[in-house]
């Protein structure tokens, strides 16, 4: 994913957690790691905020769910957690910014403890705080909605809508 001055945000395997989220320009030069993953989690889909200030991305539960989204400044410092999967809630996950870097759009994934597998998965809505998250869609049965878009004036996003691959039992 780029920034507006051209830096790359991508995954690469850990030292301590599986992935970490890096930064390099075109060029190869200027590898900075941003995060560094605590043990038995892993930094997934990186996406730079507008104005290449920050770098919003999931950090993922690898012994359990409730899979968070986070915010890390360019530069590797301020590392912040913008949302709290729990209860219901499995993962947050899938992250893009508005245009004007005042919102979030994402992935979540939810249902009750006593099913194996989330039984619902919405795009969702937000401020870049974590505060005033909605859900945007409300898949049919049988259905799961994923990766969302923003339109570059931030009036519309758009999203993959998939059969989904769990049966719900709840």
């Amino acid at each position: 994913v780029d920034a507006p001055d051209g830096s790359i945000a991508f995954m690469r395997p850990g030292e301590i957690g599986e992935f970490d989220i890096w930064s390099v320009r075109p060029n190869g030069s200027g590898l900075r790691r941003l995060t560094e993953s605590p043990s038995n989690r892993s930094d997934y889909n990186p996406d730079w905020s507008p104005d290449g200030s920050s770098v919003l991305f999931e950090r993922r539960n690898l012994e359990e769910s409730g899979d968070d989204l986070h915010t890390v400044h360019a530069d590797g410092t301020g590392l912040r957690q913008v949302t709290d999967c729990s209860g219901d809630c499995w993962s947050d996950n899938e992250a893009r910014w508005s245009s004007d870097g005042e919102r979030i759009a994402f992935s979540r994934a939810s249902g009750p403890r006593s099913v194996d597998h989330p039984t619902k998965i919405a795009i969702h809505l937000g401020n870049t705080d974590g505060s005033e998250i909605r859900p945007l869609t409300s898949p049919p049965n049988g259905y799961e909605d994923h990766d969302p878009s923003w339109s570059p004036d931030g009036r519309t996003i758009v999203f993959q809508r998939d059969r989904s691959t769990a049966t719900a039992t709840a």
